[in-house]
């Protein structure tokens, strides 16, 4: 019996520990594993670190069985990983920069065990290169995905789908340093979300998708709604001019006030001459 216990305790620890090999690399170098080297069920993992204040930028070339054997990169800050990307599939290649500039990153493969080097040679393995960058940038090149440019700060996500290109950013605003161009001179909103124009924070002039245009409030309940005093230099009204509008109408109201007044005036006539016929 003490023969058997030695394998079998080998056996337990390879299955805690998922089957995995673990190797530290602590200088640049590439890692190489050939469509032969996982067979069995054989996942690695690979701890970077290198003692340098500079980030680390990992460039791939990826030719495995898609969904079945995948590379997962990895980001490390205070012992914690966090995952940039994972690549699977043929000709999967580009390149990650960590996001810190502590010399750390981590690579990990896991296969599903089965081996289709016999049946197809396009199944050649990876192969990861290590080096130091002054970038502290990510870079993910996936056709679904899109691409992430990220650092320190935040990330910016450009993708596409069948309707539209995508940008998205986890920081509170996008900041272009250079006067932006439309096509055809068009700002549009997406689906049936309103268009917001914003200052401070708030919401000046909003657009909703029947057309119609709210300033001063975000829920216009007519063509034109506006919560708040207006001025202007002219308004036309039914193709008629308000100002012209308003002149005749100031013209009528002084007309009719010199009217009151006269009328008034022979009234107190009237009223004094009755008073005195009435006296004597």
């Amino acid at each position: 019996m003490k023969k058997y216990f030695l394998p079998v305790l080998i056996c337990l620890c390879l299955w805690i520990n998922g089957g995995a090999q673990t190797t530290t690399l602590t200088y640049p170098t590439t890692i190489n594993v050939a469509c032969s080297d996982y067979q069995n069920n054989l996942n690695r993992s690979w701890n970077i670190n290198i003692a340098t204040d500079k980030s680390l930028k990992l460039s791939y070339t990826v030719n495995t069985e898609a969904n079945c054997d995948q590379v997962y990169i990895y980001a490390v800050i205070n012992n914690q990983d966090s995952l940039l990307g994972v690549i699977s599939g043929q000709n999967q290649s580009g390149c990650f920069f960590s996001p810190w500039q502590n010399g750390k990153m981590k690579v990990v493969f896991l296969t599903d065990g089965t081996n289709n080097c016999a049946s197809n040679s396009s199944y050649s393995g990876f192969r990861v290169e290590i080096a130091e960058s002054d970038t502290a940038m990510l870079i993910l090149n996936n056709s679904e995905q899109g691409v992430r440019l990220q650092n320190s700060y935040a990330y910016v996500d450009v993708g596409a789908d069948s309707h539209a290109a995508q940008f998205s950013t986890n920081a509170e605003r996008f900041v272009f340093n250079k006067a932006v161009h439309l096509q055809d001179g068009k700002i549009s909103n997406y689906g049936l979300f309103p268009l917001s124009l914003q200052t401070n924070g708030l919401s000046r002039i909003t657009i909703l998708n029947s057309g119609w245009v709210g300033i001063g409030t975000t829920t216009p309940t007519a063509t034109l709604d506006v919560y708040g005093n207006i001025k202007a230099n002219e308004l036309i009204i039914n193709g008629v001019s308000w100002n012209t509008t308003y002149q005749t109408l100031l013209q009528q109201i002084d007309q009719l006030t010199q009217l009151v007044t006269q009328q008034q005036e022979e009234i107190e006539r009237l009223h004094r001459l009755v008073k005195q016929n009435t006296s004597k």
